[in-house]
């Protein structure tokens, strides 16, 4: 299932009672908000959002043993950050039951 976000909108315009413009402005300015906050995240901070998700930032190390498959070279891949995701209870229940995959999602 893939929910587009005017379909999006449209759900929480009903919700809320309002229009689809302005519910687009919502999701537009918390989605802003949301990358925002991700983007300035130094190791090891939390972003957690109750009853949706938490979102650890993580340091993943660099690595000699990587390698050009096509000429065979050693290659150094630089240490980089990472995002781990942990699921709410409830949804990662609703996820299993649907057997989708959350390596999926991100």
């Amino acid at each position: 299932m893939k929910i587009k976000k005017k379909d999006f909108a449209k759900l929480i315009a009903k919700e809320i009672d309002s229009t689809e413009k302005y519910a687009m402005d919502i999701i537009d300015v918390v989605f802003w908000g949301v990358r925002k906050v991700l983007m300035n995240l130094n190791v090891g901070d939390v972003f957690e959002v109750r009853g949706l998700f938490r979102i650890v930032m993580k340091k993943q190390k660099g690595r000699t043993n990587a390698r050009n498959p096509k000429t065979g070279e050693t290659l150094f891949v630089a240490p980089k950050r990472k995002i781990g995701v942990r699921w709410a209870n409830d949804i990662a229940d609703s996820m299993k039951k649907l057997k989708i995959n959350k390596s999926d999602l991100f």
